[in-house]
């Protein structure tokens, strides 16, 4: 079963997955990388088992960020972010992996997407500088495209160890080694979803890869 808002949504199995560990390790700070039916049924659930975190919410799309702003309008503990996408040449995107400070390399070399509902975007990410306030989960489910990668060097100062990932469409780009490029991690789950054809994963992050190949 999947939010009915849109085909690219986190299926409900996947969230229930995901709510367990929220709850379990009794998670503080949580970002999320494209809001929806994801945002609202997250709230709630924090709600529902009296939970102390709070959501940081990014979502590129006016329209699915108004349907959540209504949906999540009685969750206090939510804060959606209407954020822009921008893109980076391909030796920024490259660089990014490796360099000291990631999130300057993108802040000085981006540059606006002309058509942000294209789901073939190149090197897309969301225009936000992050704060060091310690996510201890993240689930990313956007932007669509190769761009979803850049969550990784930009949240690696950003993050506790451990943190839990849930990363959706984890099959159809490299996000997977992209991410193993940047964190020590460990898989908790993996699950091919037949319709529409999509593949979701839970991932332990335990620290900085610092031993990883350039």
């Amino acid at each position: 079963q999947t939010n009915s808002w849109n085909p690219w949504s986190l299926t409900l199995k996947a969230l229930k997955s995901f709510g367990e560990i929220v709850s379990e390790h009794q998670i503080k700070n949580i970002i999320e990388f494209g809001s929806g039916g994801s945002t609202a049924w997250l709230g709630r659930f924090i709600i529902d088992h009296k939970l102390k975190t709070a959501i940081t919410s990014l979502e590129h799309v006016r329209e699915y960020y108004d349907m959540t702003l209504r949906a999540i309008k009685d969750v206090p503990n939510i804060n959606l972010r209407y954020v822009p996408l921008m893109s980076v040449p391909d030796h920024i995107f490259e660089a990014m992996f490796t360099d000291d400070d990631p999130q300057a390399l993108f802040q000085n070399n981006k540059r606006p997407v002309s058509n942000p509902l294209n789901t073939i975007a190149h090197n897309t990410f969301y225009d936000c500088v992050f704060e060091s306030v310690g996510y201890d989960a993240i689930i990313l489910d956007g932007p669509n495209g190769n761009g979803r990668s850049l969550a990784f060097p930009l949240l690696k100062q950003m993050v506790e160890s451990p943190c839990y990932l849930l990363l959706d469409d984890c099959g159809y780009y490299p996000f997977i080694q992209q991410m193993q490029r940047v964190f020590i991690t460990e898989q908790l789950h993996y699950e091919i979803v037949p319709s529409p054809n999509k593949a979701w994963s839970v991932f332990k992050i335990n620290g900085i890869n610092k031993h990883a190949p350039a």
